[in-house]
């Protein structure tokens, strides 16, 4: 009985600290910053190069992936975002 109360506290110390450890994590978070301290940012008075892959995905073929791709993106600019 000793032994089995002593192997929950035990696991509750151990999940304890593994819930305390996983909420310390954080996402989302900059990629990449410069020596300086700043953020890189994109540029965005230039265009965005479309360079698609030249391989298959998964089974479509490369001609059916970059069709899809291409339906999408035109469905995207389609979408009024108001």
């Amino acid at each position: 009985m000793r032994q089995h109360k002593r192997n929950l506290v035990a696991g509750g110390i151990c999940c304890a600290i593994l819930i305390t450890s996983i909420s310390m994590i954080e996402a989302g978070g900059f990629i990449r910053i410069r020596p300086s301290g700043d953020v890189y940012r994109w540029d965005d008075s230039v265009p965005v190069p479309y360079n698609p892959d030249q391989g298959m995905l998964g089974m479509l073929s490369n001609t059916d992936a970059v069709n899809m791709v291409n339906d999408n993106l035109l469905y995207r600019r389609a979408v009024s975002l108001s």
